[in-house]
């Protein structure tokens, strides 16, 4: 039986074996390595997030540092425009003055993360500008010669815009950017350059399409996507589950990444924002606007399993989105992990994935089908021996009532189970996760749409 088992296993994941041959030398990144968090500069509070990610994405405002004209020099470390903000969480404190990004960035690197500055041109427009080519230049250099790592070594990476359109057009954007990335290369040629929000699959006016990208492949790094799992295409405010095939959500990182290995092969592949709002309202959708918002139970079910899918498709790092909220009813406007600084169940979620699965990374799919189950292995990094399975649903049944529908699934480990975890919604411990192994290897547990975890060593 045993046989029987491992052998239709292993037909029904030869194609991706063959497909995806794993290299020792170039591993993928472990889950530690790929989880990011976008935040807000003075609104981050890092000792709160570092349990959970190592990556922080900063929206940095090119206006902050110019003042009223683009041709104002750097004052680095000092920003030039005096900020205004009230803490409604009362655990960050008020501010009012003058960011010093030295403090700020340096406070982040204490608690143990890497930045990557995400430059916001949206609040400039190019008709603002004093000379568009000359102070891209010149303040992509600033930038780079003092965040730099040869530099005050502030950040690791720096995107050439967040999304600049439709706020820009696409023909004054492609006249500005090459002169900000050649004064960010003069400024620190080791200050790693990110793509702003791309895709070449279907676009809409926020994100830019990859192909105006094609003929400059050797002025970035990375390419950078933001995605999320709508029920439609754009302006669509309803989010669905990310294995949902109403959704592009996954699609489009596959013919992103068909056009990197074309055009741009070796370069990775970064998602800059993906996440779900979950605000204290009842879930479901706004016939009004469209909005749709989730129990908080489904934005940590969604918010893992959209890590996973993403680890399989092999993205190098991920950011949620966002970091807190103040429990706003509208597109974005509940979508932290905390709200009002304190954690929802997806803080939690994603913790476990810190502690427990951290120094594992992607190996390859066991089972992938589309209504009934996922099986995805992962495998330690120091030990390939020692394997992590993680199992669940790829459904959307527990939106909105909150229930997550289990069923008992066999399946067989090729090794010893050494214990098994369910997914994590509160604080302490995690929760153990009922299972029974036999002498074959047959495996029997309860899966719905939370995953669980199986940890073990390969015989």
């Amino acid at each position: 039986m045993r046989l029987i088992l491992a052998l239709l296993f292993l037909f029904a994941t030869a194609d991706f074996l063959s497909a995806n041959p794993q290299n020792d030398e170039n591993r993928p990144a472990t889950v530690s390595e790929f989880l990011g968090i976008n935040t807000y500069n003075i609104q981050f509070k890092p000792e709160l997030f570092s349990p959970v990610f190592r990556h922080v994405r900063d929206y940095h405002a090119f206006d902050l540092d110019v003042g009223d004209d683009t041709s104002n020099p750097t004052t680095f470390p000092m920003a030039r425009k005096h900020i205004t903000w009230e803490d409604q969480s009362g655990k960050v404190g008020d501010f009012d003055g003058y960011f010093n990004w030295q403090e700020i960035y340096q406070s982040w690197i204490d608690h143990g993360f890497t930045t990557s500055a995400s430059l916001m041109f949206v609040h400039m427009l190019p008709d603002e500008w004093t000379n568009l080519e000359e102070d891209a230049y010149n303040y992509g250099k600033a930038f780079a010669s003092f965040f730099g790592p040869n530099g005050h070594n502030l950040i690791g990476s720096v995107e050439l815009g967040n999304e600049p359109t439709p706020s820009w057009d696409e023909e004054d954007y492609a006249r500005m950017f090459p002169h900000l990335v050649r004064g960010l290369r003069d400024g620190d040629p080791d200050l790693k350059i990110v793509t702003p929000a791309v895709t070449a699959g279907q676009t809409n006016p926020h994100i830019l399409p990859l192909q105006m990208f094609e003929d400059y492949t050797d002025l970035f790094d990375v390419i950078k996507m933001h995605v999320y799992s709508m029920d439609g295409p754009y302006p669509t405010q309803h989010r669905t589950w990310p294995e949902s095939r109403s959704t592009d959500y996954l699609q489009t990182i596959r013919e992103t990444k068909r056009w990197r290995d074309r055009h741009a092969p070796g370069k990775p592949i970064w998602i800059g924002e993906f996440g779900y709002d979950a605000a204290r309202t009842a879930a479901g959708r706004s016939p009004r606007t469209g909005w749709e918002n989730v129990t908080e139970l489904v934005q940590a079910q969604w918010l893992v399993r959209s890590v996973f899918e993403f680890m399989n498709l092999g993205v190098e790092r991920g950011y949620v989105f966002w970091f807190n909220d103040e429990d706003r009813h509208g597109y974005h406007g509940a979508s932290g992990i905390m709200r009002f600084n304190e954690p929802k169940k997806s803080f939690f979620a994603l913790r476990q994935l810190q502690e427990s699965l951290g120094d594992y990374h992607f190996n390859h799919v066991i089972m992938r089908d589309s209504y009934e189950l996922h099986i995805y292995e992962f495998v330690h990094k120091d030990d390939p021996e020692k394997l992590a399975w993680i199992a669940w649903e790829p459904t959307g049944k527990t939106q909105p009532r909150d229930v997550n529908p289990v069923q008992l699934r066999t399946m067989f480990f090729p090794g010893v189970i050494e214990r098994a975890e369910g997914m994590a919604t509160e604080d302490g411990p995690a929760p153990r996760h009922e299972f029974q192994q036999s002498s074959e290897g047959l495996v029997q547990a309860e899966i719905g749409e939370s995953p669980v975890y199986f940890f073990g060593r390969r015989e």
